[in-house]
């Protein structure tokens, strides 16, 4: 190749060699970070098992662990676990040292424990705390207006964000 092809090729070149200073940036700002911090919390949700992303979950394991290990006091918080973890997974929660470790619900904590080993605790979770209604004012305007879009062959699409 010559002439532009060569040009479109050393950019592409000086595109990751700045992404790999990038990455010395990123170390250096998590340990500036890292010195300034005295708590880590983590919020588990419905990931720490691996499920969904497990190399995500290794990455704040690592980073749960990188904390931990020069005496910041680290929290994993509110989270699920299920039968299957991810390969893996159990044995970086083995790992951890000084880490409390809090999970959502009882038949997640039993999962946890047996599986992993590791000393966990029962977190009382808002999700599960709350009462459902399908009676209030909010509700029944929200039905109304579902049913004038689909009326008007509408389709209607509702996120819950918890």
């Amino acid at each position: 190749m010559g002439g532009n092809d060569a040009h479109t090729w050393a950019h592409i070149a000086a595109v990751k060699r700045a992404d790999s200073k990038q990455k010395i940036i990123t170390a250096i700002n998590l340990i500036m970070l890292l010195l300034k911090s005295q708590k880590l919390y983590i919020i588990g949700a419905d990931i720490m098992d691996g499920y969904y992303d497990p190399d995500s979950i290794h990455k704040r394991l690592k980073l749960a662990r990188l904390f931990s290990n020069v005496g910041i006091d680290v929290t994993i918080t509110g989270f699920s676990f299920n039968d299957h973890p991810a390969d893996g997974i159990c044995q970086d929660f083995r790992t951890l040292k000084n880490v409390s470790l809090f999970l959502r619900d009882d038949k997640s904590l039993k999962r946890f424990i047996t599986t992993t080993g590791c000393d966990a605790e029962l977190l009382a979770d808002l999700a599960f705390l709350t009462q459902c209604s399908d009676s209030s004012e909010n509700v029944n305007k929200i039905i109304t207006w579902v049913d004038e879009k689909k009326s008007g062959n509408r389709v209607v699409i509702i996120v819950n964000i918890n």
